[in-house]
C-alpha cells in the first residue's frame, strides 16, 4: 500500500477515535536478515500481502483483546443472561 492510500483511508476516521495500526516499510525489515530484501523482493511481498485476507491479523487482535479483557475481569459478549 502506498502511504497516500493509507492517509486517504485514515482521513475517513474521527481524529479522536483510537485504532490499532501496524505497518512496515522496507527499511524496518532490513535488520531481520543477513542479506536484506531487494526493492523488487519487497515490492512483491507488499503485493502478496495486499492480496491476502486480514483474518490472521484480526485473529491476533481478537486474541490480544480477549486476554486483556480476561485480565481486567471484563466479560466478552456478555448479554446479561445467566446460562449456568
Amino acid at each position: 500500500m502506498k502511504v497516500k492510500e493509507l492517509i486517504r483511508v485514515l482521513k475517513t476516521y474521527d481524529t479522536e477515535e483510537q485504532i490499532a495500526v501496524a505497518w512496515f516499510c522496507k527499511e524496518d525489515t532490513e535488520g531481520w536478515y543477513d542479506n536484506p530484501p531487494t526493492e523488487e523482493q519487497w515490492n512483491l511481498a507488499v503485493e502478496n500481502f495486499e492480496g491476502n485476507s486480514y483474518d490472521r491479523f484480526s485473529d491476533d487482535v481478537a486474541n490480544h483483546l480477549e486476554n486483556i479483557m480476561e485480565e481486567t475481569n471484563e466479560q466478552l459478549w456478555y448479554d446479561g443472561n445467566d446460562y449456568s
